[in-house]
């Protein structure tokens, strides 16, 4: 009885295991922790480091557009069937909207439960204090269901990313995504480089 050889299975090569104080999670908390002792124990450093975190958080909010908008294209040309496209952008829109909504329920929760900002010793005069809250809370109470779909169109294709309106940039990537899709193998070609895209401005960002 002879046996035959069998080929022995390859297995796939994992990715070494970043250090625990190379984890992008850790280095958040070590952030937070260490803004909060700052700005507890020496308030006027703190104040005078605001440039830093404006610099950071616009940095931040640069990013979000062109990442939404490369994925989700990514992620409908790589779709075999078109059918389920529409299905993806419902998941995405839902997603951004339980998102926001998540954490304005958790401001809210957090805000009345632990007090934020009392005991700060933040000088007023030196905060950035710009801008009125009265004319937003008027445009939600006036805003009508409708005009929440009637904004999902925006006036440009770059308004909307100059805006930062993430539900128009979702809808502008769903449109690009069927439309690269029904070009066939030309769409197909092109969809390496939209995946390859928001890797490469993920790595972009402090890690």
């Amino acid at each position: 009885m002879t046996h035959t050889p069998h080929e022995a299975t390859p297995i796939a090569a994992t990715a070494p295991t970043k250090p625990w104080y190379r984890q992008l999670y850790i280095q958040v908390l070590v952030a937070i922790v260490t803004g909060i002792v700052l700005g507890w124990q020496w308030p006027d450093p703190a104040t005078s480091m605001e440039p830093i975190g404006t610099t950071f958080i616009a940095a931040m909010k640069m990013l979000i557009g062109p990442i939404a908008f490369l994925t989700i294209i990514s992620g409908i040309a790589g779709v075999a069937d078109l059918k389920k496209v529409g299905l993806t952008g419902l998941k995405a829109l839902t997603y951004f909207q339980v998102g926001t909504i998540a954490a304005l329920v958790t401001g809210l929760v957090a805000i009345n439960l632990f007090r934020l900002g009392d005991g700060v010793h933040a000088d007023p005069s030196r905060l950035n204090t710009s801008g009125d809250a009265g004319q937003y809370i008027q445009q939600g109470e006036h805003q009508q269901w409708w005009e929440f779909l009637t904004n999902l169109v925006p006036h440009s294709f770059f308004g909307a990313f100059v805006e930062g309106a993430i539900l128009q940039v979702i809808f502008l990537a769903m449109i690009f995504g069927i439309a690269i899709k029904s070009v066939g193998k030309v769409g197909n070609r092109s969809s390496p480089g939209s995946t390859a895209s928001p890797r490469w401005s993920s790595r972009s960002c402090p890690s």
